[in-house]
C-alpha cells in the first residue's frame, strides 16, 4: 500500500526516527486528528484479549476505543 511505502522511507534506526514513524503511522492508520494523536499517553495504549487499541478523547468530548491494526502495532512496539 502507499502508506506502507511512505512509512518505509522513514528510517527507524534511532529513537527520534522511531517516534516520528509511530506518530505518522498513528495518524494514517487511525484517522485521529493531530491534536488527538498529540494528546495520547502510554496509558491510552490498551489491550483487550489479543486486540490492542487506543482509548482516546475525541472531538466533542466523547471517549472512543480506536482499534490498532497489526502494522501500527508493530511500529508502536518498536518505538516503545
Amino acid at each position: 500500500s502507499k502508506i506502507a511505502e511512505l512509512l518505509s522511507l522513514i528510517p527507524d534506526t534511532n529513537y527520534q526516527y522511531s517516534r516520528d514513524k509511530a506518530l505518522i503511522a498513528t495518524l494514517f492508520y487511525t484517522g485521529l486528528r493531530r491534536a488527538e494523536v498529540l494528546s495520547l499517553k502510554l496509558s491510552n495504549f490498551q489491550t483487550l484479549k489479543e486486540n490492542k487499541y487506543f482509548k482516546v478523547k475525541v472531538k466533542g468530548g466523547r471517549i472512543e476505543e480506536i482499534v490498532i491494526n497489526k502494522n501500527l502495532e508493530a511500529i508502536i512496539s518498536k518505538y516503545l
